[in-house]
Parts: structure tokens; sequence; C-alpha cells
């Protein structure tokens, strides 16, 4: 199928009928001990198929580049005094 498909398996606990968990805390004054079972018991078949081309190896796009000419001649007018109404008659 030209690597378009894959099949995989997935196994988990098959050979328990339960998931035994155990924890055993103590202290000289206090003890607990847990056990727990988990009925579990797993298996899967997996199909995956790829259809259609993606390109991960074409050239990102130019990102735009912001110009700010706005400062620049806000800059020099205010440097020559044009900016701003306080003191004109």
């Amino acid at each position: 199928m030209k690597k378009k498909a894959t099949i995989g398996v997935n196994v988990f606990n098959v050979f328990a009928r339960d998931l035994h968990i155990e924890t055993r805390n103590e202290t000289s004054t206090f003890l607990q001990s847990t056990n727990i079972y988990y009925p579990i018991r797993s298996f899967g078949l997996n199909f995956s198929y790829n259809f259609g081309k993606m390109n991960f190896n074409a050239q990102p796009r130019k990102k735009k580049s912001i110009k700010n000419d706005d400062l620049k001649q806000g800059e020099q007018q205010m440097g020559s005094g044009q900016i701003g109404g306080a003191g004109q008659g």
C-alpha cells in the first residue's frame, strides 16, 4: 500500500484476571493497608490509513513586517517644534 497504512496491536494485563494494587502505610501508632483489585484486561487492534499528501519540507511564508514611518515623521516634527499647541498665538 505504498507505506500509507499501518497496523498496531496493544495488550494490557492479558495473563492475569485482575490488576492488583497493594499499599501499606505504617507508623509507630498507625497501620493502614489497602488491597485494590481492578478487573481489567485489555487488548486491541489499530488500523490507520493516510490519504492525500502533506509536504512538511515547503518553505515557510515570509512574515509581513510593520513599518513605523509615522513614528519617524512624528519625531522629526516634535524636534522642529510643530507638534503641541502650547505657546502658539
